[in-house]
């Protein structure tokens, strides 16, 4: 089984995708499991609209930052594999249900979400359509790596 294509236009969207992939079941295709990305995209939702930690790793991107937010938002797309930082690898024993419904209530908070959005620790500062729009690109590069399980008929 390989990745799925998903691109999302809102929020309510993403937050549909989850519950059903939430219901149906799914297979991860990377290396981390259903509860690892939700737990990944609600700390990194959350910090999107309230603020991120001091990453210091991330520091050696910045100056390209602006370019890659760019690439991102016309390309519609990221890179596999961008390095986490250890301290912010969610762990593998992420409960799923917990992480997932956590998720959909954050996405549900950020359809309301009029900013501005706090600066991102690698793009930087950004407008309110850059950061929907990032956001879309994140959530669809995460969940396309959950393939539901057999004989379901998620998207």
């Amino acid at each position: 089984m390989a990745r799925r294509t998903l691109e999302f236009q809102s929020l309510s969207e993403a937050a549909a995708e989850v519950r059903q992939l939430q219901q149906l079941g799914c297979e991860p295709q990377g290396g981390w499991t259903f509860g690892q990305i939700c737990r990944h995209l609600a700390e990194f939702l959350q910090a999107s609209m309230h603020g991120f930690p001091p990453v210091p790793e991330w520091e050696q991107y910045r100056e390209l930052g602006p370019k890659f937010l760019v690439r991102v938002l016309e390309g519609k797309q990221m890179r596999t594999g961008f390095p986490l930082p250890e301290a912010h690898q969610p762990p593998q024993d992420t409960a799923a249900d917990d992480w997932s419904d956590r998720l959909c209530q954050l996405l549900a908070e950020a359809e309301h979400f009029q900013g501005p959005p706090p600066p991102h620790p690698v793009f930087g500062p950004m407008s309110l359509d850059q950061w929907r729009r990032l956001q879309y690109v994140h959530l669809a590069h995460h969940l396309s790596f959950l393939c539901p399980q057999e004989g379901s008929s998620a998207s």
